[in-house]
């Protein structure tokens, strides 16, 4: 989930009651939510560290507690009682007790997060590299909400599979750019239908002409080139043309902090196989 999402789980319950580890990326980018949350959490280790001690303490008042009233007379009903609330106690304190909390980052300064979090332990991993080419426009973009629609479109038409994941500033260029995807989708797919049905209307005109003049051998083979090149059509994104029989579909998943969590899960699963590839536009500051 996002950073924003975990703020509103916090403001709900401050105990984390749902959670039995937490992970915050990132933590070097210092953005006003990603700093919010950390303070939140600062806290609540602190207040955690400060019950376990005083779960501590309590646990042995109670145990000198039993001692003396061990030595009194007391009824078998009290005993019992005593020993459930033990228990419930225990479990508690376990349950609090296997939250963990793991800060990840890149390039952060582990001395400044040390100073929040002295008690925590520093684990150093090595990345992994992998292979990475960079296209670069031609010219500089006036609109570039645009340009990414049409990068989509172009990738989704003239590649193979493969999902697509477009970085954009905030929520509203991530809607914008949404409703630009399907606009432009809808419009596709009208110009192939539109194409389509005059390609019909031609081949049946010409099979009129050329059924008198053309024997019965003639006549099957060219039906069967006719059918062959039926439904392909040229279509135009940008500066790009493709040839197509359908428009193949694609999956729109939005991912931003203001989204609720569930539609924010379904970029995380698997594209259906209705779709030829899913395309998530992501809030930048998510990275």
């Amino acid at each position: 989930m996002t950073d924003g999402v975990l703020i509103r789980e916090a403001l709900k319950d401050k105990l984390f009651s749902k959670f039995s580890a937490l992970i915050v990326d990132e933590v070097h980018e210092r953005s006003l939510q990603t700093d919010l949350l950390i303070g939140i959490l600062q806290q609540f280790m602190q207040q955690q560290q400060q019950q376990q001690q005083q779960q501590q303490q309590q646990q042995k008042q109670q145990q000198q507690q039993q001692e003396q009233q061990q030595q009194q007379e007391q009824t078998q009903e009290r005993h019992q009682q005593q020993q459930v609330q033990q228990q419930q106690q225990q479990q508690q304190q376990r349950r609090r007790g296997e939250l963990k909390l793991v800060l990840m980052s890149a390039t952060a300064n582990t001395q400044q997060l040390l100073q929040l979090f002295p008690a925590a332990a520093v684990v150093h991993i090595p990345g992994a590299a992998f292979p990475l080419k960079i296209y670069y426009t031609p010219q500089p973009q006036e609109d570039f909400i645009e340009a990414a629609m049409l990068t989509v479109l172009q990738i989704h038409l003239g590649s193979g599979e493969g999902d697509i994941l477009v970085f954009l500033p905030g929520q509203e260029e991530i809607e914008i750019a949404e409703t630009l995807i399907k606009q432009k989708m809808q419009q596709l797919e009208t110009f192939m239908l539109q194409q389509q049905r005059r390609q019909q209307q031609r081949q049946q005109q010409q099979q009129q002409r050329q059924l008198q003049q053309q024997q019965p051998q003639q006549q099957q083979q060219q039906q069967l080139q006719q059918q062959q090149q039926q439904q392909q059509v040229e279509i135009r994104v940008g500066d790009q043309v493709y040839i197509h029989r359908t428009i193949p579909k694609l999956l729109l998943c939005c991912i931003f902090a203001a989204l609720p969590y569930e539609q924010q899960q379904q970029a995380l699963q698997p594209t259906p196989p209705q779709y030829k590839r899913k395309v998530g536009l992501k809030e930048l500051n998510l990275i």
